[in-house]
This record gives structure tokens, sequence and C-alpha cells, in this order.
């Protein structure tokens, strides 16, 4: 994987902020920018594609270690259903799609034969320095979302987590003419009794919103799912529901959950303060979808 200097040196770390939340507060570039200048700068590295992907006027390398051609997908198209990956072609759907990963200096994304969940392949999102290197590795879609979605995956998490301030899985954020903000972000921590379990982070009323009980915990060293039913509304009459494999373990309704035109659902690891570090996640079978696809 190539990470140009240039684009490496745009990441800081901001705990609980997106790096286009970050991006947007140093004020050299408007958040519809976003894609294309990233991407101009950010591989997206294509191993053992096959067949070959053909993207518009170029191609996504099959035997591939060099970088992709920058995707110029605006902000403006929508985002169709239903959309999945399960890194068979590397990570070249989301390349097909216009999508993007990058990885912070540190931090690495790359695909592993061991453990997969299905198929041959997963992804696995390294982060291995402090502070602002090996922050974060992540891949997105974006675009205009679905008013309505299932927003999914596969994790597995190889060993106990024994302390962590923020541990980020799933991140929407929202843009538009006067509006560019994160928005929602599914993460894990270690609940009372020292076991890992997800919770949702809610930006627009910068509040935590936790499942009751045990609902929200997640196992170690086992595939779990993780998936978001998101209705989009700029009015209360939205909602956002947290499955933990398969079973409904938060639901908030009634309420704003969106008030951008466009957005990013970004996949992966975003870690502060956590440890054992260096930490891997391995993250398979990605899907977004009308309909929920459950722990299954």
């Amino acid at each position: 994987m190539i990470l140009l200097g240039a684009a490496a040196a745009w990441i800081r770390r901001a705990p609980l902020m997106s790096v286009d939340r970050i991006l947007c507060t140093l004020g050299s570039m408007r958040a519809a920018d976003f894609g294309r200048r990233f991407r101009a700068w950010l591989a997206l590295v294509c191993l053992s594609c096959e067949p070959t992907l053909v993207v518009g006027s170029w191609t996504c390398d099959p035997d591939g270690d060099a970088p992709l051609p920058p995707v110029d997908t605006s902000m403006t198209e929508p985002v169709m259903l239903p959309w999945e990956t399960g890194f068979e072609n590397g990570f070249c759907d989301y390349a097909d799609s216009g999508g993007l990963c990058y990885a912070n200096p540190a931090a690495s994304y790359a695909l592993v034969s061991s453990p997969a969940r299905s198929g041959s392949r997963a992804a696995a999102f390294q982060v291995a320095g402090e502070e602002g290197d090996g922050l974060q590795a992540r891949c997105a879609r974006h675009g205009i979302l679905p008013q309505a979605a299932y927003s999914g995956a596969w994790f597995y998490v190889p060993v106990p987590i024994t302390s962590s301030n923020n541990f980020n899985l799933f991140h929407f954020d929202g843009n538009g003419a006067d509006v560019h903000h994160d928005l929602w972000d599914v993460s894990l921590e270690i609940d009372a009794d020292g076991e890992l379990s997800a919770y949702v982070f809610d930006f627009l009323r910068m509040t935590t919103r936790r499942p009751s009980g045990v609902s929200g915990r997640v196992p170690v060293a086992e595939w779990f799912h993780l998936e978001v039913h998101w209705v989009r509304a700029a009015d209360p009459t939205g909602s956002f529901e947290l499955y933990v494999n398969g079973t409904k373990a938060l639901s908030l309704t009634d309420l704003v959950t969106d008030d951008s035109t466009a957005g990013e659902w970004y996949v992966g690891s975003l870690a502060t303060e956590l440890q054992p570090r260096p930490n891997t996640l391995y993250v398979d079978d990605v899907t977004l979808s009308a309909t929920p696809r459950g722990g299954s």
C-alpha cells in the first residue's frame, strides 16, 4: 500500500471526529472537495481482483501493488441499494462504487485469508501508533445516502481489549451547502463487567446512547455482526436502531437523525488510547440494503 506523505500530513488526531471534520476545521478545503482531494493522494489497493474491474476509464489492477487513479464521484450522486463487499475483489468494490479507503502513516489496511468469515478473504484494519500516528484505518461510501437503509458488517476482535477511550467501528457524517459535521458513531467500550459492548454516540445531541443490560455485548475471537437501521430525517420522524447479532439492542425513534443532504459511511477502526496496541480489527461482509441482513 502506498500512502503519500502530502496526504498523510493532513490527518490529525481528534477523538470522536471523522477525518472529514478535521479537514473541514482546518479551513483549507471545502467539504465537497474531500473525496476528490483525498482520493488524489490516498491509495485504494486492489489485491487479487478477479476478474479485472473497469471503473470509468481506468482499470482496477488484479495484481496490484500500484495505487488506483483518482475516482471523481460527486457527493451529489445517490448511493444505490443494495451494495455489498466480502473483499473477494480486494478493495475494488469500494473503488467500483466511487468509495475510498485510507490510513494514518502508522496504520494500515490489507487483505487477509484468515480469519475470513465467508469466502477466502477479509479486510484487516490495524492501528499502531499513539496520538496522531496510527489513529485510524477505514473505508467509506459517500454520496446521497438512502433515506432508509440497513448498514451492516461482520467484525472480529482477536484479543481482549484492556483499555479504550474510543474504539469506533461505524461512523456516519453529513454534508450540505451549509452543513458538514459528524452525525452518528457505533463504537465498542469496556462495560462494568469488563466485557466489550457496542454503543451509539449521537452527535446531533452530543449524547452517548447505550443499550440496556447486556444486549450490546460482543464476543472476542469470534465473528459478530453489527447493523444499523437508519431512517434519515431533518424533522422528528427519523430513527436510528442498532442490532447486535441480529437482535435489536437500541432503538431511537421520533427524532431528527440527519440535517444534511449527502453523507459518508465509514467502516473500519478509529481508536484512541486502545490497549493492546498495535491492534488489528478484522472486517468482512459489509452490506448496505433495504432489508436487514441480521446475524446469520
